[in-house]
């Protein structure tokens, strides 16, 4: 029975439409920003953040990799104009420290409809660290 769960719940995944379902009265669909993204490949993530809009509202990156609660700077783009060198410093930092490190980068509104549109949103990143190279902090 387990294992037919677990492949139901497979198909399903591989099934689902990537982004955020939307249903607006009889409309439905999936939306997705184009800046909500996950790797594991380290020079994809800094490819990504060059690639990022200097219109995003603020960009949250967290320096330490716990679970809840991490130490993390909020850059503005509008007003720093070294930002994409300081998140990739920081982000190298966390890979140097871990391996297998995975990361994202998410929008606070998602997909949804807003007052601002994508590229205008604040964003952050996390990471996905193995759960035995996690820090564990009181």
């Amino acid at each position: 029975m387990k294992k037919l769960i677990k492949k139901l719940l497979r198909e399903h995944k591989e099934n689902t439409p990537k982004g955020t379902y939307i249903r607006r009265g009889d409309v439905e669909g999936y939306k997705i920003n184009p800046y909500e993204v996950e790797t594991t490949d380290l020079e994809e993530f800094i490819n990504i953040i060059d690639g990022l809009p200097d219109t995003i509202k603020r960009l949250s990156v967290p320096t330490e990799t716990n679970v809840f609660n991490a130490r993390s700077v909020i850059f503005n783009p509008k007003e720093d104009q070294n930002w994409r060198e300081n998140v990739k410093d920081i982000i190298i930092d966390i890979d140097e420290e871990y391996e297998n490190v995975s990361y994202s980068i998410n929008s606070y509104f998602g997909a949804m409809d807003s007052h601002y549109p994508y590229d205008e949103h604040p964003l952050y990143i996390s990471y996905g660290v193995p759960n035995e190279e996690l820090t564990i902090t009181n």
